[in-house]
């Protein structure tokens, strides 16, 4: 594992991008990079969660985990720099595809459920009235 650098190197996205596989494999986390090639097989969540933050930011979703006190002190071990452009710049986010399904699931198939669900509701009102 890399030891914390006294001076902060940066990287630009196009560089953290090269480095998205079990030989090299570094995460973004608040602007920080790490390099957790050498530690990927020990991670807890196991080396496929890593993979899929490899080269990305992963900030949203290592705090959506809520990772304890003694992981954030080991990352620091990790740390080789920091991110050259901001988040706003640019920040390519992990596997998104699921957000995308499932926004893409709420806008398409909810709205139909609804109305069906109406319809029937409708239809059973007017069918018991007698």
């Amino acid at each position: 594992m890399a030891s914390e650098p006294t001076n902060s190197t940066t990287y630009s996205w196009e560089e953290i991008e090269e480095h998205n596989d079990d030989k090299s494999l570094w995460v973004v986390v608040h602007g920080v990079v790490y390099d957790v090639t050498e530690y990927a097989l020990e991670h807890p969540g196991g080396i496929g969660i890593l993979l899929e933050h490899a080269g990305l930011d992963g900030t949203d979703d290592f705090e959506d985990v809520g990772h304890s006190d003694d992981a954030k002190q080991l990352m620091k071990t990790m740390k080789i720099g920091v991110v050259i452009e901001s988040k706003e710049e640019r920040k390519p986010e992990a596997n998104n595809s699921c957000k995308l399904f499932l926004s893409g699931l709420m806008k398409t198939v909810l709205p139909g459920v609804l109305i069906a669900t109406a319809v029937a509701f409708i239809a059973y009102k007017y069918y018991n009235k007698s």
